[in-house]
């Protein structure tokens, strides 16, 4: 176990244990366990929903209500996929949720050929890097309309 000492704004001392996650397992308490929704925050969430759907491959899950009344889309690479993607307006987001952090998060894709997947991509229209070669993973990376980034790489 793993004492850390922290001073309170009394500048009392008291020591916080950390506490092992088998600990919080034996309690019955596991508090998550699964990715089911990444946001991406966007100026335009409707003509991001159309390049993820025509030109990415996945399928409009929901359309819903965000904030401000402006319009969501929730869109999985698969029917059956886990994990969604969220497509929320950026500027009503940082109206809502100020503390909200709105940048784009680093994500890979799986796909099963990467050649064949940036040829595709490539074929449609989409902005694609160069594929490249990290230890015996091949990846490459493509934009969105408003210039974010993704990777994807095979899965095998």
């Amino acid at each position: 176990m793993i004492s850390i000492i922290v001073d309170d704004c009394l500048k009392k001392r008291q020591t916080i244990t950390n506490l092992k996650r088998k600990s919080y397992r034996k309690l019955g308490k596991l508090f998550m366990k699964s990715i089911s929704q990444i946001m991406l925050y966007v100026e335009d969430t409707e003509k991001c929903a159309t390049f993820w759907v025509e030109k990415i491959g996945f399928t409009l899950k929901q359309t819903i209500l965000g904030p401000a009344e402006t319009t969501a889309f929730v869109l999985v690479p698969q029917a059956d996929s886990e994990t969604a993607i969220v497509l929320l307006n950026k500027r009503a987001v940082a109206e809502y949720s100020p503390e909200v952090n709105l940048e784009t998060p680093s994500l890979m894709f799986s796909c099963d050929d990467v050649k064949q997947t940036r040829e595709n991509l490539t074929r449609l229209g989409v902005v694609v890097g160069d594929i490249v070669q990290i230890g015996n993973v091949l990846t490459c990376n493509f934009c969105d309309p408003e210039g974010h980034y993704f990777a994807f790489s095979e899965s095998k």
